[in-house]
């Protein structure tokens, strides 16, 4: 159909600067084919949209260099460069809270998808600013709900996003392990330090990581690490990161298990 066609030669860049996320993403975005290019931060997406026409952009609002707010504002500044000033930005922003929308809007965004990741979500909104007719969509009442109940991992959740492939499933959950423990004694560190900055910094970047791979608690304490920071309160950091290594724990136990079934082939 005219609609499979156009969602399959739809040129994308995604501005991501989290590994993971990036690549989430981007198995979700197989969806309109294998022509999307990342942009590092704001100032590589500025860059990348000079050179060559995009369809549309995904814009994450917290990057190094320039953020997506700063960036979207460049785009649509006519002595910016960008070949296209009225190109779609879709914002992606892990702080889903009120006002974050307004922001966007105002920074001249034209749609707005909260992390973690929802593929069909992401996939509505890619839609809506492309203009393609979604034929195959799911009937009302069939959209996948996560449940509230905050567990250490939701694999379900996470094969959901990345469309059922479990070789990328387990390169992931690799992935994110083996950097975690070098991540949590920076934090230690930053806290012994009371470094702000640096405390934010990398709980935002595990907030974005872990709530993507569909780790619920680690998201969770992760999230509250930097909102308690930012209030100026560097007490419930310590009881957190015990919070955390409990959860690493269980999360060792169900990663395992997961192991296994794909050995298994289950």
């Amino acid at each position: 159909s005219l609609a499979e066609g156009k969602r399959g030669n739809v040129h994308i860049l995604l501005a991501e600067d989290n590994p993971i996320n990036q690549k989430v993403a981007i198995s979700i975005l197989r969806k309109f084919g294998d022509n999307t290019e990342i942009a590092e931060n704001g100032a590589e997406a500025i860059k990348a949209l000079q050179k060559a026409p995009f369809d549309i952009v995904l814009m994450d609002c917290q990057m190094p260099v320039l953020d997506g707010y700063a960036a979207t504002g460049q785009i649509r500044n006519q002595a910016s460069g960008a070949l296209n000033h009225k190109i779609p930005v879709i914002a992606m922003t892990a702080n889903a809270m009120e006002g974050d929308r307004e922001r966007c809007i105002q920074a001249g965004m034209d749609d707005y998808v909260s992390k973690p990741i929802n593929p069909e979500q992401l996939l509505e909104a890619l839609h809506r600013q492309l203009h393609i007719k979604e034929t195959n969509a799911k009937q009302e009442g069939q959209t996948h709900v996560v449940e509230e109940v905050r567990v250490p991992f939701a694999p379900e959740v996470l094969l959901d996003r990345l469309d059922g492939d479990r070789e990328l499933f387990l390169e992931l959950i690799q992935e994110f392990m083996e950097h975690l423990p070098n991540q949590l004694a920076k934090l230690q560190d930053a806290l012994n330090a009371k470094n702000s900055g640096i405390l934010i910094e990398i709980a935002h970047t595990l907030k974005g990581s872990s709530g993507n791979l569909a780790f619920d608690q680690l998201n969770h304490y992760f999230a509250e690490i930097e909102k308690t920071v930012k209030q100026d309160t560097l007490e419930p950091v310590k009881v957190l990161l015990s919070k955390i290594e409990a959860s690493i724990l269980q999360l060792n136990d169900i990663i395992a298990s997961e192991a296994d079934k794909s050995m298994r082939g289950d």
